[in-house]
């Protein structure tokens, strides 16, 4: 998809530069204003001096200095173009594959980890990957690998979801990757954590 970007020039003004308070602590420290001496009938009764008013709408005026406003540009992303579901429908093939509505950003970054860091057995021993691609066409694997062992062996991985993976899920993984050509003789349950009876049960 090209993006391009959208271009509008504006107009330039000048505005007043109001002196701050105290230059060093910015905008934040306000401006210096305007005060004019509050007589009231008391202070003339006692003769007292007046209080000094201040007038927060008549800030002093730096005429050294000028605040611009342009000329400066607003880049704007235009929205994508949107299909018609109908057109998108009719090029989804119909196979039993959850796999084809993409893959998630979350398995993406779990097969580069795999491929980076391999897995660590028992012993301190390591399986590490040549490749770790996405398997389309099964529902319950969604990842193809190859180790780098001087024998390469493939190796298939299912991730795990959010909730424990069940005795079933990892069931149905194994029985879907019997079906696989060539067979894999590897398969990764990948989670982050497991009940203890598929820990036992597949141990």
């Amino acid at each position: 998809m090209a993006i391009t970007l959208a271009k509008q020039r504006l107009m330039t003004a000048l505005y007043d530069y109001y002196e701050l308070a105290h230059p060093e602590e910015g905008v934040s420290s306000g401006f210096k204003y305007k005060s004019v001496p509050h007589v009231t009938l008391k202070s003339i009764a006692s003769n007292e001096p007046a209080a000094q008013e201040t007038l927060y709408d008549q800030p002093y005026v730096d005429h050294s200095r000028v605040r611009v406003s342009g000329p400066f540009t607003v880049e704007a992303v235009p929205a994508p173009m949107v299909k018609p579901l109908a057109e998108i429908g009719a090029k989804m093939s119909a196979d039993a594959s959850i796999a084809r509505s993409g893959e998630t950003l979350r398995q993406a970054e779990w097969r580069d980890e795999l491929l980076r860091t391999g897995i660590r057995g028992k012993g301190g021993q390591y399986i590490m990957f040549s490749r770790v691609e996405t398997l389309g066409g099964t529902r319950w694997l969604q990842a193809d690998a190859e180790t780098t062992s001087d024998k390469p062996q493939r190796a298939v991985i299912s991730f795990g979801r959010n909730s424990l993976p069940g005795i079933k899920t990892s069931e149905l993984g194994i029985e879907e990757a019997r079906t696989l050509v060539p067979k894999p003789t590897i398969i990764v349950f990948a989670a982050f954590q497991f009940g203890p009876r598929s820990s036992e049960r597949h141990r």
